[in-house]
């Protein structure tokens, strides 16, 4: 069952997962451009580098990472298929 703001603790600390599959370890994390655009946002290089760390961390503790953008959206059942082919390659992990 898919949670939506799922919170995991990784070693760089407390992460919330936009939407997640916890017994299978995928997470579907929404990447809007608004959060690298400055501003109260912070330096957007800087942004990046710290999702990029977060996402790290995230993989190292098992979790499959779906980025999503709002493009995708404009074409869902593609998306859709990207989580369940995420979902059945993980589907060993809950048995």
């Amino acid at each position: 069952m898919a949670e939506v703001g799922h919170g995991v603790t990784t070693r760089r600390g407390d992460a919330w997962l936009d939407l997640a599959w916890p017994d299978r370890k995928v997470a579907l994390e929404f990447d809007g451009a608004v959060k690298y655009s400055g501003g109260e946002y912070g330096d957007p290089a800087r942004r990046l580098f710290e999702e990029k760390l977060r996402q790290d961390a995230l993989e190292e503790d098992g979790w499959l990472v779906i980025r999503v953008v709002w493009e995708d959206l404009r074409r869902p059942e593609v998306l859709v298929a990207r989580i369940r082919s995420a979902l059945r390659s993980r589907a060993s992990r809950s048995r």
